[in-house]
């Protein structure tokens, strides 16, 4: 949970851990093999593309570029 990472997510895709709180990681660490399977992957993998992927980003740098030009 930290760097700008709590922006780009959603319950649905996980869950955050905030940085040095080792009981909290063992503990979601612990949660997440439980219950891994009640994330879709199509899911996640879609949310991931529609933020991150080239097109989204290759956008943004083409939108930075134009407006320093």
């Amino acid at each position: 949970a930290a760097g700008g990472i709590p922006e780009y997510f959603s319950p649905d895709a996980g869950k955050l851990v905030s940085p040095g709180d080792e009981e909290a990681l063992l503990e979601t660490i612990n949660f997440m093999l439980d219950n891994y399977q009640s994330y879709d992957p199509q899911h996640l993998a879609s949310l991931v593309e529609s933020r991150f992927g080239l097109n989204k980003v290759g956008s943004q740098f083409d939108e930075l570029y134009r407006s320093v030009l």
